[in-house]
């Protein structure tokens, strides 16, 4: 372009002549020419120069201005498409400018109405309420945000005021965000809501909750817990482990325990805890693992229950069907022995009766049978113990008892024993066999007197009691009602809990080898139980012993039950007798006596035999003698189809079992006649006699 302007200049230079010679005014010539020059240039310089820059020029700014509406609109589009309510206000809290939102929510009439106050529109109020954001971002120059309940608007709004400034940095107003957060709220109150449910019930539920973390420290524990481990508060606990409050034996088990939880799998686990206050008590814990939203595992969840009395009960039953085991085997021993001892009685006495006054072997025959008796003696008390010896019932007064025997027990105890009673002045009547009572008050005086043996004092004494529910929870053992109670108190040795739990097993003993059987609490045991009453020890070592025996109480106006018995000497007959018992020895020993004094005896060896046996000589038969208890078809099944074939017939049952245990196992009740083993030949003779004669 400038090279076509100097082309022409010069040009022009050449061809026109000279208006001025220079000769004459050089400068006025000079000036001519640049005047010339720019005339004729001046078109084409518009032409090839300022028009299209000016061109360019105008494009530009038609862009800009489009760019700037352009941007202008979508300010506005933005602006007014967010969901959240925005306004612009001044110093004075006059809205001016707000987004289709706020203008909806807020019903602003922006159109109609110039420089409505936020606070009528957002609070519903005629002037700036108290902890107003707008207030408070004007007063310091920062933003706020406030969460608030509008009810004019019926929503809960999150309003965040926002400072305005200038270019020179002067505060002009504020921008207000507010949003909706009505359904937040919802769920934040309903989760709240959740929250205390849960926690109410979690707080009144009757066993132990609690969270652990994976060293075993506390981290949450309700009500039921700080009361299992003797705790006022959880600030008590103060992140203690778990594991303090955990006997020793059984930290390990519970590691494991913790440990598998945190690994994702439940456990169990029974185990003694330890209250602050020192207090044991079983608990059983079953746990499962705690996690958050993303699956982690954050605590440990155990629910905890106190199974103490659970534990007490459990043994009680254990200790209860042991001993229920042991006495049906010892009344089974006590049945054969007795077999045993029937025929050695037996066969004594014949000896006894074919021998001279002075055969020199009379005094032997005298000591085995001395024997016998002491081993019958044996067989009773391990009926005793078992329940299933025959007692005579009547109603007698503890007070009567325990003075009935004093001067025996005085005699007993010794000298370096000092015996003191205590009697109630209220009525101490029971239903008792005095002869057992007093077997039990000896046996416990004696076991009183042992474990002194550097002397000592034993009371006996006698009470009342009204065993309630509490008392029957608190102890295991009892039904309601109103009882007799008779304490024997020592001031010995004492016995450890190991001991006290087996002291009324059959021979068990703290004796010396040869000092004692171990029968004597046993037998004490069957006694209280028979009479359907409880008995209880307490001791501790050091401390001495107290048995507490509760008999059921009776109305002294019950009448005493006569002792029936007829005593006669044994005499024979000519009757036939059809005896069935399965034990050899002892069929062959009563049917050797039977018939030395003349009675016919027709032997079966089961009740099967014994009703073939009737059948066959039924015209000749006077009396059954019967084994209670045969192999196949016992005594009482054989008599009641031999009494279909003769109502009338008389029956004698004998037996190594007592009348009670038969009746218990349904063999028969009441109204039969009924014979103990081991049994004498001129018992025997007696009670065949008796039968007979009926």
């Amino acid at each position: 372009m400038l090279l076509i302007i100097f082309s022409v200049d010069t040009l022009v230079m050449l061809s026109l002549p000279r208006i001025i010679d220079p000769g004459i005014n050089p400068a006025l010539a000079s000036c001519v020419d640049a005047t010339l020059l720019t005339v004729l240039t001046a078109p084409f310089i518009w032409w090839f120069a300022v028009r299209p820059i000016q061109r360019i020029a105008d494009s530009g700014i038609h862009t800009a201005k489009n760019d700037l509406a352009q941007a202008k609109q979508d300010w506005e589009d933005a602006f007014n498409t967010i969901t959240d309510m925005i306004t612009i206000h001044d110093k004075d809290f006059n809205i001016i400018r707000a987004n289709t939102s706020a203008e909806r929510v807020l019903h602003l009439p922006l159109l109609s109405r110039t420089g409505p106050k936020c606070y009528e529109y957002y609070h519903g109020t005629t002037s700036p309420p108290s902890g107003c954001p707008s207030c408070k971002s004007l007063a310091n120059g920062k933003p706020s945000i406030v969460e608030v309940f509008e009810p004019h608007l019926n929503m809960f709004i999150e309003i965040r005021a926002i400072p305005r400034f200038d270019a020179d940095k002067n505060l002009v107003g504020l921008i207000h965000v507010a949003r909706d957060i009505s359904g937040r709220k919802r769920m934040e109150e309903e989760l709240v809501n959740n929250s205390n449910r849960l926690k109410a019930i979690i707080e009144t539920v009757p066993e132990c909750v609690k969270l652990l973390a994976s060293d075993g420290a506390i981290l949450e524990m309700n009500r039921t817990g700080l009361s299992m481990i003797e705790a006022e508060s959880l600030d008590q606990l103060n992140g203690r482990s778990i594991y303090s409050l955990i006997a020793p034996e059984y930290r390990p088990s519970f590691e494991a325990l913790n440990k598998t939880v945190f690994q994702g799998g439940p456990g169990m686990l029974e185990f003694e805890m330890i209250g602050l206050k020192g207090t044991r008590r079983w608990v059983e814990t079953r746990s499962v693992p705690l996690m958050n939203c993303k699956g982690s595992i954050t605590a440990h969840l155990g629910v905890t229950r106190d199974i103490t009395e659970h534990k007490k009960l459990e043994g009680q039953l254990r200790h209860a069907q042991k001993m229920e085991a042991i006495g049906t085997l010892t009344g089974g021993i006590a049945h054969d022995f007795n077999n045993i001892l029937t025929a050695i009685i037996g066969y004594g006495n014949i000896v006894k009766l074919k021998i001279g006054q002075n055969d020199p072997a009379r005094p032997f025959i005298d000591q085995i049978l001395a024997s016998t008796e002491r081993a019958t003696s044996l067989t009773q008390s391990l009926l005793a113990f078992s329940r299933k010896v025959a007692i005579t019932l009547k109603p007698i007064s503890m007070n009567e008892t325990v003075k009935r025997v004093d001067e025996l027990l005085h005699r007993l105890l010794g000298e370096n024993v000092e015996l003191k009673t205590s009697f109630s002045t209220a009525d101490t009547t029971v239903i008792a066999d005095s002869g057992q009572i007093e077997q039990v008050l000896m046996n416990l005086a004696t076991n009183a007197r042992d474990a002194m043996p550097d002397g000592g004092t034993v009371t006996i004494a006698t009470d009342s009691a009204e065993l309630d529910t509490e008392f029957i929870n608190t102890y295991g053992y009892g039904k309601k009602g109103l009882y007799t109670v008779t304490t024997v108190t020592d001031t010995g040795t004492g016995m450890d809990a190991h001991t006290r739990e087996r002291i009324f097993e059959p021979f068990f003993t703290t004796k010396e080898v040869g000092k004692g059987t171990g029968l004597g609490l046993s037998i004490v045991y069957g006694i209280i139980k028979s009479h359907n009453g409880f008995i209880n020890c307490s001791s501790k070592p050091g401390r001495g012993t107290t048995f507490s025996i509760y008999l059921p109480h009776a109305s002294a106006s019950v009448q005493t039950q006569a002792d029936a018995g007829t005593s006669f000497l044994p005499r024979g007959g000519s009757e036939t007798i059809l005896l069935a018992e399965d034990d050899a020895e002892v069929r062959k020993l009563t049917t050797a006596f039977l018939k030395d004094f003349g009675y016919t005896i027709i032997e079966a060896e089961d009740g099967a035999g014994a009703v073939r046996l009737f059948v066959e000589h039924q015209d000749a038969i006077n009396l059954l003698l019967l084994d209670a208890v045969l192999p196949g078809k016992d005594g009482k099944e054989a008599y009641d189809e031999i009494r279909n074939i003769r109502p009338g017939i008389k029956a004698l049952f004998m037996s190594g079992y007592s009348v009670s245990t038969l009746t218990e196992k349904g063999i028969f009740g009441d109204g039969f006649e009924f014979i103990l083993k081991p049994v004498s030949p001129a018992v025997l003779m007696k009670k065949v006699r008796e039968v007979l004669d009926k």
